[in-house]
């Protein structure tokens, strides 16, 4: 995760200061992208499907992870001299660990987390969590609604309400050859960047068997509206390593930028699960965003 962290930084915030153009190094649209790419990649997933955790009370925990789509942020990181050999990444991983309970009438809770202290210039942390109702007891007592229901065993409906924040801290140093002057420039940034998403989306979900079984694969899709605000401060400083005749002496520049936005999320999974074992995939369409989770857990 770091490489790729410090590869974003470099196309993202470096790149344009390297070649003394800091004019556009942090343009808004660039700052924008980061916060909201950190939204996307630590957003919080539904990984389950409509069903309810157990008949009275259930438990499940594991490890997950994210991959989300940022080839358009890290395309050409190849050619950048000194990344050669780091073709730029095609996605951002954020592997979290998750857990979840559920209570009676197919209440629950869904939460997932990850703390890594600062280390080498890199830090961060995330948190997120969906309360969800797990619809299909209740409806089976509805007047007509349960006659429905009868004839359709294993179809199950759920609304979830998430939430999920992050925080992100960078500060790297990079030393570089412009190809096309030749000139050496060491160029240092620092980025804080943190955000949070909210909204909420209606899964539907098949399970065979219907019942709860040892053994069980449970197909589910949903969708719903989501949120995203946050605030990058990103601080640039570049010095040519030799000084330049009639040249700057250095370029520096600072910028603090707010920003929010509203988006579609439609999302499908796959959920199999032997004994105590679950294996989850999904796949989520998020800000414009395509993302691809996988989660390994035990379910009691």
């Amino acid at each position: 995760m770091k490489g790729i962290l410090i590869a974003i930084l470099t196309i993202v915030l470096f790149q344009p200061a390297l070649a003394f153009e800091l004019g556009d190094s942090l343009s808004d649209d660039n700052i924008k992208n980061l916060v909201k790419m950190g939204n996307t990649a630590f957003a919080m997933r539904p990984l389950n499907g409509a069903s309810s955790k157990g008949t009275v009370f259930g438990i499940e925990a594991g490890l997950a992870a994210h991959g989300t789509d940022i080839k358009d942020l890290t395309e050409g990181t190849g050619q950048i001299p000194g990344f050669e050999d780091f073709p730029g990444p095609g996605y951002f991983p954020a592997p979290v660990v998750y857990l979840a309970v559920g209570v009676p009438f197919g209440l629950g809770l869904e939460v997932q987390g990850l703390y890594v202290p600062t280390m080498s210039g890199i830090g961060f942390y995330t948190f997120g969590g969906n309360l969800f109702w797990a619809t299909d007891e209740v409806l089976k007592q509805v007047p007509g609604i349960g006659t429905v229901l009868s004839y359709i065993p294993g179809l199950f409906l759920s609304p979830r309400f998430t939430y999920s924040m992050y925080s992100l801290t960078l500060e790297q140093t990079v030393t570089q050859v412009d190809p096309a002057t030749g000139i050496a420039a060491n160029g240092k940034a620092d980025a804080s960047i943190s955000g949070a998403t909210y909204g909420g989306n209606l899964c539907l979900s098949f399970k065979f068997p219907p019942a709860m079984s040892p053994i069980s694969i449970e197909l589910y899709s949903g969708a719903g509206f989501l949120s995203q605000s946050g605030e990058a401060t990103a601080n640039v400083m570049v010095t040519p390593a030799t000084p330049i005749p009639g040249g700057p002496a250095q370029v520096s520049q600072e910028k603090t930028l707010d920003q929010s936005s509203s988006a579609l999320h439609y999302y499908a999974g796959l959920q199999f699960k032997l004994f105590l074992f679950a294996l989850t995939g999904e796949y989520d369409h998020l800000f414009d965003r395509d993302s691809y989770s996988g989660k390994l857990s035990l379910k009691f």
